[in-house]
């Protein structure tokens, strides 16, 4: 009689979802990051404003989605489109979440396979450092 073995399966499923960390999450999170991470420290050393250094230290985690929200606003504004003040603690909430979901969106794009991968985060890369240097300028200005 032959023993039934059970098939690997289960266990080849777990180790693809905790690489899901290594190959998705950390690379859309470097490629969001990054550019920001860089103007930071540019200005942390090159700039001799102490202002635009704080500022820089209290934004940094929210200003890729802080940006987006800024671009959605001033577009709507264009269009006729009018809405009421914003308080700077609902700004900060509004831009850390969407700075979350923009990593996390990212991600799944990036895990869904190597073409999509090589897709997206190129692309990330240039969008991000695109709002970098428009980050660096706007605390600068």
């Amino acid at each position: 009689m032959e023993d039934i073995v059970a098939p690997e399966e289960p266990q080849a499923q777990d180790r693809r979802v905790s690489n899901w960390w290594w190959r998705a999450f950390l690379p859309a999170f470097a490629v969001v990051y990054g550019p920001f991470n860089v103007a930071a420290g540019i200005t942390w050393l090159f700039v001799s404003c102490d202002h635009c250094k704080l500022v820089w230290l209290k934004c940094l985690w929210v200003f890729p989605g802080m940006l987006l929200t800024y671009l959605a606003r001033t577009v709507a504004q264009n269009m006729g489109i009018r809405s009421g003040p914003v308080s700077e603690t609902a700004g900060a909430l509004i831009g850390g979440v969407l700075s979350a979901a923009i990593v996390f969106g990212i991600a799944w794009i990036a895990g869904r396979g190597r073409i999509a991968k090589w897709l997206v985060l190129p692309l990330a890369l240039a969008l991000s450092a695109w709002g970098a240097f428009a980050a660096f300028h706007l605390v600068r200005a």
